[in-house]
């Protein structure tokens, strides 16, 4: 089963495929003080159609003059909340923007970097994944809201609970481990590689409906909602291949996905094509149907 997954990471792992992804915008920047930013903005608002997705990161990075790291480092809370009041994202608004500039504002100044205030809360040897440091990571978030008089009843609202999930609700939190596979796994041209001191064997799959489905047809996975408990089986099936960075094959999946490699109804053309044909039970069950 190995070769078969090489094989889609081979076809589907490859820079050109950034197009369609958030992750571009990071790849715009030179600094890693600015891809971090523009990492954690674009994995944030990655719900939604691509086009809105990218329409509403231009939108963010242009109020940012295109200088994010700098837009945090040096503004208040008035001047977040002045530069972002009448952006919106679905259902993220320019309140909750300005909320989350602020809040890695007080981080950086409390820890130096995120890195090292996520990694202040990953110090349990016994826990195998990034969940714990993540629900700890929100928590203390949570906390430093409230310091601020103007922030509680924003980090109250549904719409920045729904930006900033807590993994110990259940949630597959695909956008928090989205862009933990960003900045931890070693830069090759997709990932960034900027949180040198994490550890790559501990991420979790960002599980998305692409991968969710497709999990489904290789029976990796058989859940039909992405849950942390969908995240943990799907990560622990890829890390009896890689045990080192599972998650390596995310976005290769995730592509497979997007481009209707994978479609949503079952197509012999492409089955024929897919390398993972051999070990997908819709395949199986398709060619059977079709033999009769």
């Amino acid at each position: 089963m190995i070769r078969f997954f090489e094989a889609l990471y081979r076809r589907y792992h490859k820079p050109v495929l950034l197009r369609a992804d958030p992750l571009i915008w990071a790849h715009k920047f030179e600094t890693a003080e600015d891809q971090e930013v523009a990492a954690l903005f674009g994995a944030l608002l990655a719900y939604g159609n691509v086009k809105q997705i990218n329409a509403s990161l231009e939108n963010l990075f242009t109020r940012m003059e295109f200088k994010p790291a700098d837009f945090i480092a040096n503004s208040r809370w008035k001047d977040f909340l002045g530069a972002l009041k009448t952006f919106r994202h679905r259902f993220s608004d320019g309140e909750d923007i300005a909320t989350v500039c602020w809040l890695v504002h007080k981080t950086k100044d409390e820890y130096g970097s995120l890195e090292n205030a996520f990694l202040n809360f990953a110090t349990s040897d016994h826990e195998t994944d990034y969940a714990g440091p993540l629900t700890r990571f929100v928590e203390y978030w949570g906390k430093l809201s409230l310091r601020e008089r103007h922030i509680p009843h924003i980090w109250a609202k549904p719409s920045l609970k729904h930006l900033l999930p807590d993994p110990s609700r259940g949630s597959a939190c695909k956008r928090w481990f989205l862009f933990l596979r960003w900045v931890v796994r070693p830069r090759d041209g997709i990932d960034l590689g900027l949180w040198c001191n994490a550890d790559p064997a501990k991420l979790l799959f960002p599980v998305d409906r692409h991968v969710l489905r497709i999990g489904n047809n290789l029976g990796i996975s058989h859940s039909r909602q992405a849950t942390l408990k969908t995240s943990r089986e799907i990560t622990q099936f890829f890390r009896s291949i890689d045990r080192d960075d599972p998650t390596r094959f995310d976005f290769a999946l995730c592509h497979m996905g997007i481009l209707r490699d994978c479609p949503v109804k079952p197509d012999m053309e492409c089955c024929a094509a897919c390398e993972l044909r051999c070990v997908c039970r819709v395949h199986r069950n398709f060619a059977m149907v079709d033999s009769i």
